[in-house]
């Protein structure tokens, strides 16, 4: 503390006199403008500790002594000091540094108040640089299922469309396809993050091998694979193939459109053949007729000639439980091509079914037509059965 105090007080001094070019008498004008600061500052307890006796008393002994020092050098003392200066007694006449003497506790103090008196301000805290915290980018939550639809035309030339969650994965379904079909085939891969990974893909070269025919469907949607198409032939026996190639953990089905129309077919019969003249409603014709699924060709809207032959036992239905009523037609397709196409697509199929109506003696003041487009699909488009429950026609009473 001695040592930290000395270095102050020194360093205090050198300051001020390289400040004022060595004069003397600036240094103990400062000092006495500095005496009623330090005066103010130090309690009676305090000054007694070090010695120095009362307060007032030392101070007013200490202001003569400034007077005098500053009267040597023609210099007056600062007006806040003349009054405690007045009561002072003569200097004694000494010689050599003794006289200065009363400096050395009045420099020490200087130094100290000068000390306190930084500690007592305010410290301004340093603006900290925060840097701010690196955002980690939340892992895309896996919700969708990796999907694969392939058919192959009369030629065997395959088109398919995949949805997967990696480009890795695109790229090893694209080498699959490569090897197995040549150039014989069209791909469209789409690759989103919040797919889940396709287990499947390690197996898919044997599974592509065994459907490299004409006319050919498969569809892959997590864990469920259905096959269709020529690959349902009985004598291939691909459907016991594939489900020994998956294992249990795999849902492996098939779909034959022709055994799809076929029970359509039977069904619309008998729902017919239920009928009773003179006791159904049209609600009860409505629900027959919904029973029917119209086989049109991908693209096209003119109802297939085996349509017309069997769907004109409906309209006897028609005249004879729902003669006077109003029915909407209700075209639907499924989700392959562009939505603006399909809307326009299930317009016109709904319109082939009002004119074929008419064509057979239904007044068109009470048919009506709505177009959905793929907007209300019944299956899921990603399989050819759902596809195949999509594209339709449905009736319903106008009230």
């Amino acid at each position: 503390m001695t040592g930290l105090a000395t270095a102050t007080l020194f360093g205090l001094i050198k300051n001020h006199l390289q400040a004022s070019n060595g004069q003397q008498h600036a240094l103990i004008s400062t000092l006495a403008h500095q005496v009623q600061f330090i005066h103010g500052k130090l309690p009676e307890g305090v000054w007694a500790a070090l010695g120095f006796g009362a307060v007032t008393t030392f101070f007013e002994g200490i202001g003569g002594k400034l007077k005098n020092a500053l009267s040597a050098f023609h210099v007056e003392m600062p007006q806040a000091m003349r009054h405690n200066a007045s009561v002072v007694a003569p200097d004694e006449k000494k010689s050599g540094l003794a006289k200065w003497w009363w400096l050395i506790p009045l420099l020490a103090l200087a130094a100290l108040l000068f000390f306190l008196r930084g500690c007592n301000k305010e410290a301004t805290p340093a603006t900290a640089q925060v840097a701010a915290p690196a955002v980690a980018s939340a892992p895309a939550v896996l919700v969708n299922e990796p999907s694969l639809s392939l058919t192959t035309d009369k030629d065997g030339k395959a088109v398919v469309t995949a949805t997967v969650g990696s480009e890795e994965e695109k790229a090893a379904i694209l080498s699959d396809l490569k090897k197995v079909y040549g150039d014989a085939v069209t791909a469209d891969i789409k690759v989103d993050s919040t797919t889940k990974p396709a287990g499947w893909l390690e197996k898919l070269p044997d599974l592509l091998t065994s459907l490299k025919l004409p006319n050919a469907e498969l569809t892959i949607k997590g864990n469920n694979i259905e096959i269709g198409g020529a690959a349902t032939d009985p004598k291939l026996a691909l459907l016991d193939k594939t489900k020994a190639l998956f294992g249990a953990g795999y849902v492996v089905s098939q779909f034959d459109l022709s055994e799809a129309i076929a029970n359509s077919k039977k069904k619309f019969e008998d729902a017919l053949a239920a009928l009773k003249p003179g006791s159904c409603t049209t609600s009860d014709v409505v629900g027959a007729m919904n029973t029917y699924a119209f086989n049109f060709s991908s693209g096209s809207f003119e109802i297939p000639k085996e349509d017309a032959l069997e769907f004109g036992k409906a309209v006897t239905a028609i005249q004879s439980c729902a003669k006077d009523a109003k029915l909407e037609i209700d075209g639907h397709t499924d989700n392959v091509g562009a939505p603006a196409t399909n809307m326009e697509l299930s317009k016109k199929r709904a319109d082939s079914v009002r004119d074929f109506f008419v064509s057979k003696g239904i007044a068109a003041s009470v048919l009506t037509t709505k177009a959905y487009g793929d907007s209300k699909p019944v299956g899921d488009n990603d399989i050819a059965s759902g596809r195949f429950k999509n594209r339709r026609i449905e009736f319903s009473e106008q009230k």
